[in-house]
């Protein structure tokens, strides 16, 4: 059952974190852990006009980096989630 006040249904979003932003469908669920976000395997990238990637490229969003231990980063990164509006401006 989805949490109150969310759809079962996928909607558009934008995941975005200072590195960039990725756009792809997102639905809510209690399978998911309260402020997480799984991005499956995602597409190759394909940036807009702006450079925002509209196919699910995961890859914008990471770093290029490995971490002191010498472990990969990629599995973990912050990002904010909002859906998508025609009325939406992205800064």
């Amino acid at each position: 059952m989805p949490r109150q006040g969310t759809s079962p249904t996928a909607t558009s979003c934008a995941v975005f974190n200072d590195r960039g932003t990725v756009v792809l469908p997102a639905r809510v669920t209690d399978r998911m852990a309260r402020g997480a976000v799984s991005i499956k395997e995602g597409a190759w990238f394909t940036p807009d006009g702006e450079g925002t990637d509209t196919r699910g490229c995961a890859n914008v969003l990471t770093d290029d980096r490995s971490a002191p231990c010498g472990a990969t980063t990629y599995n973990t990164n912050q990002v904010d989630v909002a859906p998508l509006r025609k009325d939406a401006v992205w800064a």
